[in-house]
């Protein structure tokens, strides 16, 4: 995972927007499901495999999403701020 976290920075560094941009569209999709874990876990659902293999896939990867998120950092402050501002406020507010 670390090897691919160095890759998608040094990646970032040459096209920073189409990383956030990719970065944001992985968080869009794994929000939702880990906010219904604890529905999953208070539901008869939770003795089900499936939906144990769901969760912590989920949580996974929005783990290393979040690292990513973390690694980019550098790539979205400073006079970047700017720019990325008004998408991040609006991903934020959701």
């Amino acid at each position: 995972m670390s090897n691919c976290h160095d890759t998608l920075t040094a990646i970032a560094d040459l096209i920073p927007d189409d990383i956030s941009h990719l970065i944001d569209a992985l968080l869009e999709e794994l929000l939702p499901t880990c906010y219904s874990i604890p529905d999953v876990l208070s539901a008869s659902q939770m003795k089900s495999n499936d939906s144990m293999r769901k969760i912590h896939c989920s949580v996974r990867d929005l783990c290393a999403t979040l690292q990513m998120s973390a690694r980019m950092v550098p790539s979205v402050t400073g006079s970047a701020f700017n720019d990325k501002f008004a998408h991040t406020d609006k991903l934020v507010k959701r």
